[in-house]
């Protein structure tokens, strides 16, 4: 896995055939919207898991200064390009995200920017984040949405592309499946909405918030 996201971010992948091959780069419109919807949720000491080169840790710092940002990646090659970029006040680390090397309740915020998507381990990697979170401590995802409109668009024209084999996105997330799945790790999900949109018909992807529950359903 590791070595898969070093060659991820060298930008060393089949990009031919194969969908999502490159790293998101935050185009103005796409951060600006994320951004808004972390408004009045995101605060005190926050981790960026799979913060990538650290160009939306950059965004987040320069719209809430008052943040204490950290940011992990398993890939190397990301966290260098991380330091180039990134704001100086956000610390960074590379890790596996199923083994966080942080203390017990120790964030306010987790951030999950186009990352669950990637993840094989999808309970161990829940259970981790709630580990390190607060009481009350708040889970800002973005990721997929396969709603049936999407579903059937890309069984009849992009099936091949979109499940290539060498395709990063392993995870492919519905609404309903994404909220059950926080439910059964210990969180509630307190907001969600589409994450842009295709001629308003159907979302581009989903932003999904849960908020950290002391007793775990």
């Amino acid at each position: 896995m590791k070595n898969y996201y070093e060659n991820y971010w060298l930008g060393t992948l089949d990009k031919e055939n194969t969908l999502f091959a490159d790293p998101p780069y935050w185009p103005e419109k796409e951060s600006n919207r994320i951004l808004d919807a972390m408004k009045g949720r995101i605060e005190g000491r926050v981790l960026d898991i799979g913060c990538g080169d650290g160009c939306f840790g950059r965004k987040l710092l320069e719209r809430q200064k008052g943040l204490e940002l950290h940011g992990v990646d398993i890939a190397e090659t990301a966290i260098r390009k991380a330091h180039k970029v990134a704001n100086a006040k956000m610390r960074l680390a590379v890790c596996d995200v199923v083994s966080l090397p942080y203390q017990n309740n120790s964030f306010d915020c987790v951030l999950m920017l186009e990352v669950i998507e990637h993840v094989f381990d999808i309970i161990n990697f829940l259970s981790e984040i709630y580990r390190v979170l607060k009481k009350d401590g708040v889970l800002f995802i973005t990721t997929t949405d396969f709603n049936f409109l999407k579903k059937v668009i890309i069984s009849c024209f992009f099936f091949d592309r979109y499940f290539y084999p060498t395709n990063p996105h392993i995870r492919f997330f519905t609404r309903k499946n994404l909220r059950s799945v926080l439910i059964k790790c210990g969180f509630e999900v307190i907001h969600q909405q589409w994450n842009g949109d295709y001629f308003r018909l159907m979302p581009m992807g989903q932003i999904m918030v849960g908020k950290k529950i002391t007793h775990k359903i």
